[in-house]
């Protein structure tokens, strides 16, 4: 072989060598590796309870929040944890999502916890007062967002080794046995139509060996309860959220084929569809 077409060969070479690394990242995560959690919403309340829970047993935390600058807890946590990433992410802005998922292209994700939620503006959502910017937000966050971000990033999911989408939902989504006070409206709907929205999801990734969760966190201390109340004393003791999230983090252990069907509250109980 001349020089000039071996030059050309050894060329060609160099530039498929960045290809053929970025492909081999595409395959099974290594036997050692840690499994991948990826938690929005992780800068307060459950969702930082989340990102703690399996910071502390070693995870690969993908810690996401809209404003991670201002994230405090969640700074405290990534400096104390180093497995725990931060992560820019607006569930609700498609820029956003689109920069996450080419972020971490062909990465394996063991577990994605869709847990970014919004209660909305609560005078919006009483009946003689509806708002319909309140409705669209509230709708786009707890509804639209789970479900897109579950299907953009599948493949990740498909190459984790357990494979798992979770929904944080609420009992209040509970079609056939509703909260009857006439209030919160909208974030009712939401959830419900969350949780359709993720069982029709089940029924479509099934073939692919991925498991769906659908779980209720309970009645917690957060801002996002606290808001749905709106003074209205509580029927039910709060639980923290540390409490929750131990609750949380035993269901989607044990998900499996046998039990994704279940529409689950933190502690095991069941909720009617």
């Amino acid at each position: 072989m001349s020089y000039l077409p071996r030059l050309l060969v050894v060329s060609l070479l160099c530039l498929l060598t960045p290809q053929l690394s970025s492909a081999q990242t595409s395959g099974p995560p290594a036997k050692d590796s840690p499994p991948v959690v990826l938690v929005t919403g992780a800068n307060r309340g459950i969702g930082l309870a989340l990102a703690t829970a399996y910071g502390r047993e070693g995870w690969r935390v993908i810690a996401t929040c809209r404003d991670p600058d201002r994230a405090k807890d969640l700074l405290k946590l990534s400096k104390t944890h180093p497995n725990v990433v931060i992560e820019q992410l607006d569930v609700t802005d498609a820029k956003s999502v689109d920069a996450l998922v080419a972020r971490h292209a062909a990465e394996p994700i063991d577990v994605l916890i869709n847990n970014a939620g919004t209660s909305g503006n609560y005078q919006g959502q009483l009946p003689g007062t509806f708002d319909d910017a309140a409705f669209q937000e509230i709708m786009r966050v707890n509804a639209f967002a789970p479900m897109r971000l579950s299907t953009v990033l599948l493949e990740n999911i498909r190459a984790g080794r357990q494979k798992k989408i979770i929904a944080i939902t609420s009992g209040r989504g509970s079609v056939s046995k509703p909260f009857l006070e006439q209030r919160a409206y909208f974030y009712d709907m939401s959830k419900a139509a969350l949780n359709l929205g993720m069982r029709k999801l089940q029924a479509g990734v099934q073939d692919k060996g991925v498991l769906i969760g659908i779980f209720a966190p309970g009645i917690v201390d957060t801002d996002l309860n606290e808001n749905l109340r709106n003074g209205v004393p509580a029927q039910r003791k709060f639980i923290s959220t540390q409490e929750s999230a131990a609750g949380l983090v035993s269901l989607i252990a044990n998900l499996s084929t046998a039990n994704q069907d279940a529409f689950m509250n933190y502690n095991g109980d069941q909720f009617t569809w």
